[in-house]
């Protein structure tokens, strides 16, 4: 069953928690290159090897502590999909493995990236929302908002349900209102969203509610 833990500290768990685990034996252990089920080369909590520059995968692993000879193995992966991808996951499987450290610096970096562009896509947005302090939105909501725009589901009727409904959440003080949103998969499925994303981002709500914050951050 997904679970968040309570007492992570790392910003973007949500995220992290459902993009793969640390068990050899299970089908989403995340630490080795495989292919993703849109056909792209990923490694790590959703590190996107084929969408990325190689000169960026290069600088990212070589900051978590990879060796230039294995970097130069991962940067090769840019811009391989289909079968190419397949191709390349078959060859290095088993060559390229993150601890569990690295995994962890490596989603920071992503959850870095995709950071900045949820808080540009509010700013974009503000003539359509108003403006939006980010410093009053926490950090679970946060999360739930790049979990969204993780798999390109923040746009259109959801961005404007989503950030209509948070804002209506912050200014009445009122955290159930979002909480309640996103717990209705139901909702979500009808609206054409990922069944098992949906229940996972209820669940991390809901885990949140449970413990009012304190086991969180």
């Amino acid at each position: 069953m997904f679970k968040v833990e309570p007492t992570s500290s790392l910003c973007g768990a949500l995220t992290f928690e459902i993009e793969g685990n640390s068990n050899p034996q299970s089908q989403y252990y995340s630490r080795q290159i495989r292919l993703s089920q849109d056909e792209k080369v990923i490694i790590g909590r959703g590190y996107d090897l084929s969408s990325e520059q190689s000169k960026q995968i290069l600088e990212d692993f070589r900051n978590i502590g990879f060796s230039q000879r294995k970097s130069e193995i991962l940067y090769k992966a840019s811009g391989l999909h289909g079968r190419d991808a397949l191709h390349f996951v078959k060859m290095h499987k088993g060559d390229i493995i993150l601890t569990a450290e690295q995994e962890i610096q490596l989603f920071q970096i992503t959850y870095n990236k995709y950071d900045k562009k949820l808080t540009d896509l509010l700013h974009a947005s503000r003539r359509r929302f108003g403006v939006i302090d980010k410093d009053e939105i926490e950090q679970y909501q946060w999360d739930v908002l790049i979990d969204f725009l993780f798999v390109d589901e923040l746009y259109g009727k959801t961005l404007d349900i989503v950030i209509v409904t948070l804002q209506k959440a912050i200014k009445q003080n009122k955290p159930r209102l979002f909480n309640v949103l996103i717990s209705d998969v139901e909702y979500w499925v009808k609206a054409g969203l990922n069944l098992e994303r949906a229940k996972k981002r209820a669940i991390y709500v809901q885990e949140w509610k449970r413990c009012q914050g304190k086991c969180f951050y």
